[in-house]
């Protein structure tokens, strides 16, 4: 019981943050250096991920709020934020998943991903419906 609440809350977190497998894999590699700052071409070395891949996942999980940045364009570092650090417990759960069953989490992201798209079709649906007010013309 307590697994299945564990995936529970793991699937919710990559709901919420993770939409690439590029980003799964960066917050795998970084959950285990959480207090570093990481330049991207060390990330790019340390996870496998293409040094293109990595720069826009990073960006795109600290867009989300997931790791903090730092620095200019020339220069910049990337970590894990701290509002995440009470949640070491879901990365470290991540990292391990990652590990050893890493099928279960591209399920996971496979899953999310299309609950995403319908969820965006039916919001663009429902809008269709919707009562508007007489267009203005000016």
């Amino acid at each position: 019981m307590a697994e299945d609440r564990k995936l529970l809350e793991l699937r919710q977190f990559l709901f919420s943050y993770v939409e690439t497998y590029e980003e799964l894999q960066v917050l795998a590699c970084l959950g285990v250096g959480r207090e570093l700052w990481w330049e991207p071409e060390n990330v790019t070395r340390e996870c496998g991920v293409e040094a293109s891949a990595t720069l826009s996942a990073l960006e795109r999980l600290a867009a989300r709020g997931v790791l903090a940045q730092q620095g200019t364009d020339s220069g910049v570092q990337f970590r894990l934020h701290e509002d995440f650090r009470p949640r070491a417990g879901i990365l470290d759960r991540l990292a391990l998943e990652y590990r050893q069953n890493r099928l279960q989490l591209i399920e996971m992201l496979t899953h999310n991903a299309i609950e995403r798209v319908r969820a965006s079709a039916l919001k663009t649906f429902a809008e269709c419906f919707r009562i508007r007010g007489p267009k203005d013309d000016g």
